[in-house]
């Protein structure tokens, strides 16, 4: 919770409204047996996305009626 913390301050810094939140621990992410590297593949894909301008393609190619039921649950 301390580098959650953290992690929200420093956003806030650079101007983020948004408080970051704990999902490492996430039951479900446990049960299917995601450990560390879940979160380091998560950064990494999201890292790679951001500094080549991706998200416009994975837009294009994944409708936002597939993606809206899992953001929402």
């Amino acid at each position: 919770m301390i580098v959650d913390g953290c992690g929200s301050m420093v956003a806030s810094i650079f101007g983020c409204p948004f408080g970051t939140s704990v999902y490492i621990g996430h039951t479900a992410y446990k049960r299917v047996g995601a450990k560390s590297g879940y979160s380091l593949l998560n950064a990494a894909t999201f890292l790679i996305l951001t500094l080549f301008g991706l998200f416009k393609l994975v837009q294009a190619i994944i409708p936002i009626e597939a993606v809206a039921p899992i953001i929402l649950f």
